[in-house]
């Protein structure tokens, strides 16, 4: 594993992030699996391991109890956790979340402490309940060990923090990826951190899981090839842009499968990426960033809707048949869609979404343009539907017709040669009878016997038979096999 010095601590490169935890079906925390993942986490060098007070509901933190501080012991690893300024009216509310932090962690002291999602509406909050402050009388209690912040902010309000409090605030937590690197303002913040000379912890540097498996074909084809001398995953390719940059203290993953933690540990392990990686990972992110529509990273703060509407899962859903060109074949996208359950149709516009969003993303708005894509999406599915079956309904006549009619040119030969004494109509087929009408020129097989076999085979499965209707009718025919095994002692067809 690879470590930071920062100051009397010595970091791990890599964090163990408890916004994604294992769950179960039920949406509840996997604990079994989440404990399995500390230990191996902590066996394999990892120290730094960040919570917050809403993540999961609230019980991310409790977790951090019972996997963390309750298993293992406290000088073994960093905690982290955050204050949610969003969530206070009262200076006494601030006191109050940070004594509830701190029990349902189950530690006196945290070592890392941020002030969370810092941006334009909430840095008023701190100003105003004076935040930094009583942050600052726990860091002389002991109760702090080091303050910082986590932003999603423009670039100017982060230099003003800065500029203002660089003494009080010791490191910065910012959202870095290599998607986020010019597409929204992840460069202009890493840069500023840089300017005031700020260790920076990185978080979503998988975009939310998005560049695990990145929705673009064209940029998953680009790292393929960049990564085949090495076997690099589309994973280490954004933990290794993440890990190359200069002044990162710790990259936090958000691992929720024992098999996430070994691959990453396995690369945090390894000797990173070369240069020729790098710039295939710029090119990677082009690709990509042309090809997604919403950056949307999955975070869940939007979960407070009144109207229940999954949001993070239909803007996945978007992207990924964005991606795709909207081309499905398993199933109808529309169909795909209302299966998400409460949609754009059911948004009451109230901008509770969009008051939580770390990416400032114009939730109302973009609801209501998917909605309409798919509703577009919808009709032209029902009009190529309507087109595909009169297609194949042609397709399936003209076949039974010339399929038929071969069974009855070949039957007749049979007949003809003397090979069978004869033969019956034993199916349904869509070719008139008038076509099967020359079998009758052979002895013991005239047309009578064929229509009196065809009335006989309608009765015993059970079809209507309309007398003087049968010649519109048509049928299969083969021959007799115990005439064949009479005359040549086999079963030759």
């Amino acid at each position: 594993m690879k470590y930071t010095e920062f100051k009397d601590c010595r970091v791990s490169r890599l964090g163990f992030g408890t916004m994604r935890l294992p769950m179960h079906q039920d949406g509840t925390i996997d604990y079994e699996t989440g404990k399995e993942m500390v230990d191996y986490a902590l066996s394999h060098g990892i120290t730094y391991f960040d919570t917050a007070y809403k993540y999961h509901a609230g019980e991310a933190e409790n977790f951090c109890r019972a996997a963390l501080t309750e298993r293992h012991p406290r000088e073994s690893f960093y905690l982290a956790d955050k204050m949610p300024a969003w969530l206070c009216n009262t200076q006494q509310d601030v006191n109050d979340i940070f004594e509830d932090q701190l029990k349902k962690c189950g530690t006196d002291y945290f070592d890392f402490y941020l002030l969370h999602n810092v941006d334009e509406e909430i840095w008023p909050i701190i100003q105003k309940l004076d935040i930094i402050d009583i942050l600052k009388k726990e860091l002389a209690k002991g109760r702090i060990r080091h303050l910082g912040f986590s932003v999603h902010c423009e670039p100017e309000l982060l230099r003003s923090i800065l500029e203002n409090h660089s003494e009080d605030l010791e490191f910065v937590q910012i959202q870095l990826n290599y998607m986020d690197w010019d597409y929204i303002n992840a460069k202009e913040l890493y840069s500023i951190c840089r300017e005031f000379n700020k260790p920076i912890i990185i978080m979503e540097p998988l975009r939310g899981g998005m560049l695990s498996n990145p929705l673009s074909e064209r940029s998953r084809r680009i790292l393929d090839e960049a990564g085949s001398d090495r076997g690099l995953s589309y994973t280490d390719f954004a933990l290794g842009f993440a890990d190359s940059l200069d002044g990162v203290m710790c990259t936090l993953s958000g691992m929720s499968a024992p098999e996430q933690m070994r691959e990453n540990v396995e690369f945090y392990n390894g000797d990173g990426l070369d240069e020729r990686h790098l710039e295939a990972v710029g090119k990677a992110a082009e690709a990509l960033q042309s090809d997604i529509l919403i950056p949307c990273t999955g975070c869940g703060y939007c979960f407070e809707c009144p109207q229940e509407i999954q949001i993070p899962k239909i803007f996945s859903a978007y992207n990924e048949a964005a991606a795709k060109g909207f081309h499905y074949i398993w199933d109808s996208l529309s169909a795909m869609y209302k299966k998400l359950g409460p949609n754009g149709r059911d948004c009451i516009g109230c901008g509770n979404c969009e008051s939580h969003c770390p990416q400032k993303i114009k939730i109302i708005d973009l609801l209501k343009k998917i909605d309409d894509k798919y509703a577009e999406l919808e009709k032209a599915n029902n009009r190529r539907f309507s087109l595909y079956m009169k297609v194949c309904s042609l397709l399936l006549r003209r076949f039974f017709q010339i399929a038929a009619g071969r069974v009855v040119q070949h039957c007749t030969s049979l007949v003809e040669s003397g090979t069978v004494a004869g033969a019956v109509p034993c199916m349904l087929g869509h070719v008139p009878l008038e076509s099967a009408a020359h079998v009758g020129t052979s002895p013991g097989c005239g047309r009578e016997k064929i229509l009196n076999s065809f009335k006989t085979v309608n009765k015993q499965l059970g079809f209507p038979h309309t007398p003087g209707r049968v010649e519109n009718r048509c049928v299969w025919v083969f021959p007799f096999r115990h005439h064949i095994r009479k005359h040549h002692g086999r079963n030759h067809r």
